[in-house]
């Protein structure tokens, strides 16, 4: 599992980020304004890693900012 980490908030530009990765094998539970979902990890679009078992994402320590590419489709 690789993730490309970047080197400043893409908001307020601080250098302080952080990066969670978490294993989720045996569920996934996600909920939004559109949906709920409840079961195994298959939600691809949802800054997952290409390996279904894994999420991660980076957020900044600063402004809390997630890095990521919006709107989510």
């Amino acid at each position: 599992m690789e993730n490309e980490k970047k080197l400043e908030c893409m908001n307020c530009k601080s250098k302080r980020l952080a990066f969670v990765s978490a294993k989720t094998s045996d569920g996934l539970f996600f909920e939004s304004d559109e949906e709920r979902y409840d079961g195994y990890n298959k939600r691809q679009e949802l800054m997952i890693d290409n390996d279904e078992d894994y999420i991660s994402f980076e957020y900044c320590l600063n402004c809390g900012q997630i890095q990521s590419e919006f709107p989510v489709k």
